[in-house]
């Protein structure tokens, strides 16, 4: 009775534990794809935020009649947003088409009438909007990681996350200064 006592424990024991890794590991995957369908989201603001940048870009072309080799720093960093499908690319391409904008605005306050300007105005004042857009995807997203990645260091999560070969995102952490 005692060894049979004994067994039943076991088996209860085992069959818990088992369903608490396979709980683990699905929670783990839920915020795996939560974070997976997050990116869209920042990407879509990044490129509308490139859009814009384009669109200013040319406004200043038109405005000033400047020739600059920061128009095409930001065709072709534009060009390489576009034509990312990772979020690290995407990332890495943001930082340079963003490194080309604030050059873009250093060069347009050599041109005092374009502030004039309304379609220069008006594009400028978008492409605020849209970098607010972007922060606010961007805090969705880190939000995202961070949970999962703390998720992973977490009892019993850490051993399902071993067993099942889950690891950290940290290489997608989008920070400030890439934004910028």
């Amino acid at each position: 009775m005692t060894r049979a006592l004994i067994a039943i424990l076991g088996l209860a024991l085992l069959v818990a534990a088992t369903a608490g890794l396979l709980s683990a590991r699905n929670g783990l995957i839920a915020q795996r794809e939560g974070i997976h369908s997050e990116w869209p989201n920042v990407d879509a603001a990044l490129e509308r935020r490139a859009d814009l940048a384009g669109k200013l870009a040319q406004n200043v072309i038109t405005a000033a009649g400047a020739e600059d080799p920061v128009f095409k720093d930001i065709a072709e960093a534009r060009a390489a947003l576009s034509g990312s499908s990772a979020p690290q690319a995407a990332i890495q391409a943001n930082a340079r088409l963003m490194r080309a904008c604030a050059r873009l605005f250093l060069l347009a306050e050599r041109y005092p009438k374009l502030n004039a300007n309304r379609p220069y105005r008006q594009t400028a004042e978008e492409l605020k909007e849209a970098e607010n857009a972007v922060a606010i995807e961007r805090r969705k997203y880190n939000e995202l990681l961070e949970h999962y990645n703390a998720q992973l260091e977490r009892f019993p999560d850490n051993i399902a996350a071993k067993l099942y070969g889950f690891s950290r995102i940290d290489d997608y952490v989008i920070t400030e200064e890439e934004v910028r």
